[in-house]
């Protein structure tokens, strides 16, 4: 996973996040330690819904 993809991956949760964060330090920190886990999966769902709509 290069770096480019993580931070990519940051930028989108937090254009999406829809909640107040409220220590934004601990969230990047959270988001940062889980995105090598969580990035590939996201990407995976982000094509399968505009590809398939599921």
């Amino acid at each position: 996973m290069t770096i480019g993809y993580r931070k990519k991956f940051r930028e989108d949760l937090l254009q999406n996040n829809t909640t107040k964060v409220r220590n934004i330090r601990s969230y990047m920190l959270t988001t940062l330690y889980n995105a090598p886990v969580k990035c590939s999966n996201y990407y995976k769902a982000e094509v399968n819904h505009d590809f398939y709509g599921k």
